[in-house]
């Protein structure tokens, strides 16, 4: 839905007087969430989208978390938030006519 909806509810003194008083006890800013949490309750409805997003949040961080540790056993090196400073991946080393050629081809570039 991509409109707001607005619900107008309007009460008789004398005859809503406890919803009144309901009402006016509750405080400026915070009326709106009430009224829309005992709705969802007498219906029996789930919480609004912000608890599925939570939930969903905590699946999708609990996967990454199992994917971080397969990968580190396939690497073998620790995850980044985990080495030491200074440390790096094990990188392989050039030989020493690839160094050369780089090099060269270093040298070369302008910048």
């Amino acid at each position: 839905m991509d409109e707001r909806v607005t619900v107008t509810l309007k009460l008789q003194p004398g005859v809503d007087d406890d919803l009144i008083a309901w009402w006016q006890a509750l405080p400026k800013g915070k009326r709106q969430s009430e009224v829309k949490r005992r709705l969802r309750a007498v219906l029996h409805l789930s919480e609004p989208q912000t608890t599925l997003l939570e939930n969903t949040l905590r699946q999708v961080t609990a996967e990454i978390q199992a994917m971080q540790q397969m990968l580190t056993r396939f690497s073998g090196n620790p995850p980044l938030h985990e080495r030491s400073e200074g440390e790096q991946d094990a990188a392989p080393s050039l030989s020493a006519g690839a160094r050369e050629r780089r090099e060269r081809k270093i040298a070369k570039s302008q910048w």
